[in-house]
Parts: structure tokens; sequence; C-alpha cells
């Protein structure tokens, strides 16, 4: 049996299913709890493989040596699905991006945040990895997603429509680009922007009464978690006489 391997890791703990999801296509710091061997077969050292595992700022040192090791430089890994130069934030969103390759003098990446439909600002931030330039810190981003939440309002206990209804997000009205508010039409449809997060999201009409306060609630009664798009909701108005 011939293959290639390029990524080596010994632990001495086992490892979470979430653990393994979260890191088998990505290149590690080294410093991970229990890790006590990480050899990369990707150096051009024939024969030999540097342990890049370590205790703090201590390494383990236990450098791979065989007369077999044959370095390949034209099967490389697939970058979505083996092995890739990437982080993942952790529940305080905090990343690091660790073994970032640099030739001659150095050599220049875009640092690119990604999360699904999510949206970022910046997009991408360019960093020079150089001998002079080998740590870079507060390479931040910011998540600006906003999401699609769209429906329909009618009347309670029916599906007659409601039109000119207007939104509110945290007790802000939803306005359109000239400054006009967002409305229903006149068939009770609906389509506003929601910004990532927890939001206070209500529909109005002046002189009316909606169930529920016109406020779109999850299944616990609670401010929605905006994360993706949501739709086909339905508001329902409680006056049924004007």
């Amino acid at each position: 049996m011939t293959g290639n391997i390029d990524d080596v890791r010994f632990w001495n703990r086992p490892l979470s299913e979430s653990e393994i999801w979260s890191d088998y296509s990505r290149i590690i710091v080294g410093n991970e709890n229990g890790m006590r061997g990480y050899w990369s077969f990707d150096d051009g050292l024939t024969g030999h493989a540097f342990d890049m595992s370590r205790q703090g700022t201590v390494y383990n040192s236990n450098h791979a040596t065989t007369n077999t090791l044959v370095f390949d430089g034209e099967n490389i890994p697939d970058e979505t699905y083996q092995l890739a130069l990437k982080g993942v934030t952790d529940a305080s969103g905090n990343y690091h991006i660790a073994g970032i390759p640099y030739s001659g003098e150095g050599t220049s990446y875009l640092i690119v945040p990604v999360l699904g439909v999510h949206t970022f600002s910046p997009v991408e931030q360019l960093r020079y990895i150089s001998p002079q330039s080998i740590v870079h810190n507060g390479v931040d981003f910011t998540n600006v997603s906003s999401f699609t939440v769209s429906g329909r309002v009618v009347y309670e206990g029916g599906s007659y429509p409601v039109a000119d209804c207007t939104f509110e997000i945290d007790d802000r009205m939803v306005t359109l680009p000239n400054g006009n508010p967002v409305r229903s039409d006149e068939n009770g449809n609906f389509s506003i922007s929601v910004p990532i997060g927890i939001h206070q999201v209500r529909v109005v009409k002046s002189g009316h009464t909606f169930a529920n306060d016109g406020l779109l609630h999850d299944a616990d009664g609670n401010d929605r978690n905006y994360i993706a798009n949501i739709a086909n909701i339905r508001l329902w108005l409680s006056t049924l006489r004007c």
C-alpha cells in the first residue's frame, strides 16, 4: 500500500467529536490540551519531520527520523476538506492561525472570515508574513450580518390580509433607503431586514391591536436570536373593527 501523509498528531487523551470536527481539516497550534506529538510532513526535510507539539513555550522535541520519509511537493491536501490554513473562533470570538509558511523575504496573505451566509466588516485583511513580521495580533472583524424576515399580516381567525402595517426593530421604525417606512402590501405580505443577534421585532398599525402585542417571539416567548433568514411568518391582527 502506498499513500501520502501530510499531518500526524499524537494525543494523550480521547478527543470529543466536536474537537475532531473543528480541528481535523486545519493546521493547529501545537500547544492544545493533551498534545504530545505533532508532525507536519510538508517542510521539505527529506527523512526528517519536526515535532511542533509543545507545553507552553517548551517544545516536546519528539522529532521524527526515517530513511523512507520522502517529501512530495505535488500531492497537496485539498484546502476545503483535508487540510488548510485556517482558524476557528472560540466562545469569545478569538481565533489563531498557525503554521503559515512564507518564502524569500516574505509572503502576503489575505485573512477572510467565513460563516455560512454571514457577512463581515472588513471583508478581508491583508498581512505580510516575513522573518521580521511572524506574529500579527489584532486582526479583528465585526459580524455585520442581517437576515431577511418575511411573512404575512392577516386578521386573527382568518386569512384576510392587513395592508400598510409598519415594523419596528428595538423600538426603531424599519425604513427603506429613501427614509419611508417599510409597509405590508395589499396582500399583507412583508419583508424586512433584521441585524444578527437578539432583537425585539414588532408589527405596528395605528389604532390596531395585534396578537402578542405584535412581537415576533421564539417558541419560548422570548425575542428571537436572528442567525438566518426566516420566512412564512404569520402576524395576527386582533382588532376586528376600527
